[in-house]
C-alpha cells in the first residue's frame, strides 16, 4: 500500500514539473514577443521624431509646403483689405474650397480622403469578419437550441432476464456442477429508463455585452481614424506657434497666391473641368436613368427632389440646384455657374484644345479631321 502511495505521489510531482516546464516555456516566449513589440514601438517613436524633423525642415525651407490653411492672420489680412475698399478673398469660391482648408471645418479634402480610405477599407474587412462570426454563432446557437429542444426523449426497456441452467444426474460430478451453476442462475425483471437530455450539448447564448463591446470598439476606431486625419492639420498650427514670423510670411504668400489664382480663375477652372471630365461620366448616358426619366417621370421627380439622381457638379461635385449645358450635357451648381460667368467653360476649354490640335496639322489633315 505504501508503495502505491509513493508511486501516486511521484506521478503527481512529475505532472507538476511537466506543467511548470510548459508554463515557463510559454512565459519565456511571451516575454520575447513583448520585448520585440517594445523595440518595434521604440523604432516607431523614432520614426515619429524623424517625420517631425522632416516636416519642420520643409516648413522652414519651402514656403509652399503644406501651405493651404485659412488661418486667423489670413482673416485679418482679408478684413484689412475690406476696410481699405480693396478686393478680398473671403468667403472662398466653390472652386477654391477644394484647394484650401479651413481648420475649423470637418470636411475632408481630397488628400485626406486618400489617406483615410485604405483605413476605412481595412476596418470594413475586420467588421465584415466579426459580423460573419457573430452571425454564424447565432445560427449555430439556434440550431443547437432546436436540437436540444426536439431531441430530448426517454428510452424505456422492460422485460425479464432469466438464466436457468439445469443439470440432471445423481453422480458426484453432477452435484459439483449443480453447486457451481446454481450461482449462475439468475431471474429478474428489467425496467431501464434512459434520457438523452444529459447527453445533449449545453448551449450558452452569446451575451449582448460582447456584441455591443465589439461594435463600440469598431466605431471608436472609425472615429479615431477621422481624428487622426484631422489632427494632421494641427502640425501647421504647432509650427505657426513656434515660428510666428515664418507663419506670417507663409500666410502672406498664400494670400497673394489666392489673389493670383482668383485673377486667373477662368484658366484654373478650365483645367479642373478637363481633369474632372476625364473621370466623370455624364449621368444621362446611363440607360437605367434614361429609362426612369422617360417611363417613370414621377420617380425621376422624387429622385431629383432628394438629390438621389446621381447628378453632380462637374467642378465641385456637389449636389445642389443644377444648370445643364445643352452641348456637353454636364451639370453645374449655381455658385460654380456664377463663377464661370454663366458660360460653360468646359466647352470653351475643349474648343481651345481642338484649335491647338488643329494648328499642328496641315490644311489637308485639318479638313480630313473635320470630315471624320
Amino acid at each position: 500500500m505504501n508503495n502505491l502511495d509513493e508511486i501516486g505521489e511521484n506521478e503527481i510531482k512529475a505532472r507538476k514539473e511537466f506543467v511548470r516546464s510548459k508554463f515557463d516555456r510559454w512565459e519565456k516566449i511571451v516575454h520575447k514577443v513583448l520585448n520585440v513589440l517594445q523595440k518595434i514601438f521604440g523604432f516607431y517613436f523614432v520614426f515619429i521624431i524623424y517625420k517631425a524633423i522632416k516636416y519642420r525642415k520643409k516648413y522652414l525651407n519651402r514656403i509652399s509646403y503644406d501651405n493651404q490653411y485659412i488661418s486667423v492672420y489670413f482673416r485679418k489680412i482679408d478684413d484689412r483689405r475690406i476696410h481699405q475698399g480693396r478686393s478680398h478673398l473671403l468667403p472662398l469660391k466653390n472652386f477654391e474650397k477644394m484647394d484650401y482648408i479651413i481648420v475649423t471645418m470637418f470636411k475632408l479634402t481630397s488628400e485626406e480622403r486618400i489617406i483615410i480610405i485604405p483605413r476605412i477599407f481595412a476596418l470594413g474587412v475586420i467588421s465584415s469578419i466579426l459580423g460573419t462570426i457573430f452571425i454564424l454563432d447565432g445560427i449555430i446557437t439556434k440550431l443547437l437550441l432546436i436540437f436540444r429542444r426536439d431531441e430530448d426523449f426517454l428510452i424505456r426497456v422492460q422485460g425479464s432476464y432469466v438464466v436457468d441452467v439445469r443439470i440432471e444426474g445423481k453422480g458426484t460430478l453432477a452435484q459439483i456442477l449443480r453447486s457451481i451453476v446454481h450461482e449462475i442462475n439468475v431471474k429478474y425483471n428489467v425496467d431501464l429508463v434512459h434520457q438523452t437530455k444529459p447527453c445533449l450539448p449545453t448551449v450558452h447564448k452569446l451575451r449582448f455585452l460582447y456584441t455591443a463591446t465589439a461594435a463600440g470598439l469598431l466605431i471608436l476606431i472609425l472615429i479615431l481614424c477621422f481624428c487622426e486625419v484631422l489632427s494632421r492639420r494641427l502640425r501647421h498650427n504647432v509650427m505657426d506657434y513656434f515660428y510666428k514670423m515664418r507663419a506670417k510670411r507663409r500666410t502672406l504668400w498664400l494670400y497673394n497666391e489666392c489673389l493670383r489664382r482668383r485673377a486667373t480663375r477662368i484658366e484654373i477652372i478650365k483645367r479642373k473641368l478637363i481633369q474632372n471630365a476625364s473621370s466623370f461620366r455624364n449621368r444621362d448616358d446611363y440607360k437605367i436613368l434614361k429609362t426612369i426619366k422617360t417611363k417613370f417621370p414621377w420617380l425621376w421627380t422624387f429622385l431629383e427632389k432628394f438629390n438621389l439622381d446621381f447628378r453632380q457638379c462637374l467642378l465641385c461635385k456637389s449636389k445642389e440646384e443644377f444648370y445643364r449645358c445643352p452641348i456637353c450635357s454636364f451639370y453645374f451648381c449655381s455658385p460654380c455657374f456664377e463663377d464661370m460667368d454663366g458660360n460653360c467653360l468646359y466647352c470653351e476649354a475643349r474648343m481651345e484644345m481642338l484649335e491647338l490640335m488643329n494648328e499642328k496639322f496641315d490644311d489637308e489633315e485639318t479638313v480630313a479631321l473635320v470630315k471624320i
